[in-house]
């Protein structure tokens, strides 16, 4: 029913997703990198061995299959229970109609009178549509069981940190330290926003941020219909907002599920999240003005 290539990204004791496409920001290393970083590898015990790919399909199991199949489970019940809905309608309509052709044939029949279709067919003709039913609703109640089939492993690669590139080329780090601390202080300020959000608008919201799914948190509606939102958290007088490509891929496979947030942070002041009612998403960058997006959207959840 559906198949999906997914990520995991193993460390010595943890394993997380790694997103729709992470080789996207990977590059190959280079034979003096190499060179480099082989001792440091031979010397992680941890990649040697076969409990990797256990790992892997452990995580893939717990979270990534999961999740998978919750999203085509929906789906699918959603296309058979209207599939079932049109079935039932049409067939009753032609079984009532020769159930009421059997009725006056056989009437006729009884008073005498030569009828060009004998009642006996009528008849059949009704059960056989009867017969059609039942077995066409049984086909559509084994197609709603949907499982999932165990993960596959197909592949693997080391990647080596930049960072211990750095390190071992005695290169200065590509981004302040400092930097990178306040991106995450805001980014964690905008997702708990979010989530106050989501719940005064009587949603059940899930950080998933860590999971690298493509969005930052997952709302539940009442009805139990699944909203997945990419929080943008943006320092006061910060004047873009980028999406990754990982961020526009899951876009464009879910459009009517995925929402845009964007919440202000200036210091510890965090302002109401704003949901653009059409982030333009054309590629990685940039996706908007920040003002423009905000006066898309309304205040709160939406």
């Amino acid at each position: 029913m559906s198949r999906r290539l997914e990520f995991v990204e193993l460390g010595e004791v943890d394993a997380g997703g790694a997103g729709a496409a992470p080789y996207l920001d990977y590059r190959s290393c280079a034979d003096e990198e190499r060179a480099l970083v082989g001792p440091t590898i031979d010397a992680a015990s941890w990649l040697i061995g076969t409990t990797l790919e256990g790992r892997a399909t452990d995580y893939a199991i717990e979270r990534l299959a999961r999740s998978h199949l919750a999203e085509v489970r929906e789906r699918t019940l959603d296309r058979i229970e209207r599939t079932r809905r049109e079935v039932h309608a049409r067939l009753t309509y032609e079984i009532n109609y020769w159930d009421g052709q059997y009725a006056r044939l056989r009437e006729q029949e009884r008073a005498g009178k030569q009828t060009r279709l004998a009642s006996g067919v009528a008849r059949q003709r009704a059960d056989d549509l009867a017969d059609r039913l039942r077995s066409r609703m049984r086909e559509l109640e084994l197609e709603a069981q949907v499982q999932a089939l165990p993960p596959v492993v197909v592949g693997g690669a080391i990647v080596v940190p930049r960072g211990l590139l750095d390190r071992l080329t005695g290169s200065a780090p590509s981004e302040p330290e400092l930097f990178a601390r306040e991106t995450k202080r805001i980014e964690r300020l905008a997702v708990a926003a979010v989530m106050v959000a989501e719940r005064a608008a009587g949603r059940i919201p899930e950080d998933v941020g860590d999971r690298k799914y493509g969005w930052d948190v997952e709302s539940r509606e009442p009805g139990g219909r699944l909203r997945l939102i990419e929080v943008k958290g943006r320092a006061e007088g910060a004047t873009t907002v980028t999406v990754t490509r990982n961020e526009i891929g899951k876009c464009l496979n879910v459009p009517d599920r995925w929402y845009l947030a964007i919440v202000s942070v200036d210091g510890e002041r965090v302002a109401e999240p704003i949901y653009p009612a059409t982030p333009v998403l054309a590629g990685t960058g940039p996706c908007g003005d920040v003002g423009e997006l905000l006066d898309q959207g309304p205040h709160g959840a939406g």
